[in-house]
């Protein structure tokens, strides 16, 4: 019953609206009324948010609210080796340096998924989905500015088939091209052009009509809630990139006014 009243009480998603619900608001609402087991389902898949504010303490890019801590307390699980999975202080206590833990870092995004993909259900299916359309832009991208592939996937699986497809076509001549499952991404990506907001707007509409059909398609359901959380995800991450070039180019009409 939880589970469809969180459902119900959900707005309605666009992707070229601001978000319907604060992330907060939704946190909240799955704090009040999932249990147990669908909290720890919710927390895997956050936890890659975890895993990239953990590079973003070493590189200075600015900590993302999505994931399981706020920065304060994702410092101190880090300091006091708690409340996060084994693979992450085996990782840290491998490259204590901070050099060579950037530098290694795929490896950890490596361990993430393996690890987390290992526990079947809702959250394999979403992040297979995240991290197979993250290598095939890493892929298009490598390819089109002759990026060094093998650092970056010599901690993946060589056996899985996406990231085979990546490798031989980095190493080949002609396009990258994308397997046919995933056809509509890379027509995104093309008709995006080489404006960089637009590509990116590409792959996040991609993205978000992927996790809108299963809320959709399978309302009242526990998955409809993840995929909900998804869609929240993206609308937040664009609303952000949305002002963040509305103050630029205020900025600029401001400065050539008093040019």
């Amino acid at each position: 019953m939880s589970v469809i009243y969180t459902s119900a009480s959900l707005p309605i998603l666009s992707f070229n609206s601001a978000p319907p619900i604060s992330l907060k608001s939704f946190y909240d609402l799955l704090q009040l009324n999932l249990g147990k087991s669908a909290k720890e389902k919710i927390k895997s898949i956050r936890r890659v948010i975890d895993v990239k504010n953990i590079l973003s303490f070493q590189t200075g890019i600015g900590f993302d609210v999505k994931g399981n801590f706020l920065e304060s307390g994702l410092r101190l699980a880090l300091s006091n080796c708690e409340y996060l999975p084994d693979y992450i202080f085996e990782f840290l206590d491998q490259y204590v340096d901070e050099v060579e833990m950037i530098k290694n870092f795929p490896r950890l995004y490596a361990m993430f998924f393996e690890e987390e993909i290992a526990k079947g259900g809702i959250i394999a299916e979403f992040l297979t989905f995240e991290k197979n359309v993250n290598l095939l832009l890493f892929g298009f991208n490598a390819k089109k500015h002759s990026f060094d592939v093998e650092s970056y996937l010599q901690y993946e699986d060589l056996t899985d088939p996406i990231v085979t497809q990546v490798a031989l076509q980095c190493k080949n001549s002609g396009p990258f091209i994308f397997p046919f499952e995933y056809k509509l991404l890379e027509e995104k990506i093309l008709d995006s052009g080489a404006d960089p907001m637009k590509q990116y707007l590409a792959v996040a509409s991609y993205r978000f009509n992927f996790y809108k059909e299963i809320v959709d398609n399978s309302s009242g359901s526990f998955r409809s809630i993840c995929a909900y959380m998804m869609c929240l995800w993206i609308l937040d991450e664009k609303s952000s990139l949305d002002e963040i070039k509305g103050r630029k180019i205020l900025t600029e009409l401001v400065e050539s006014d008093h040019g």
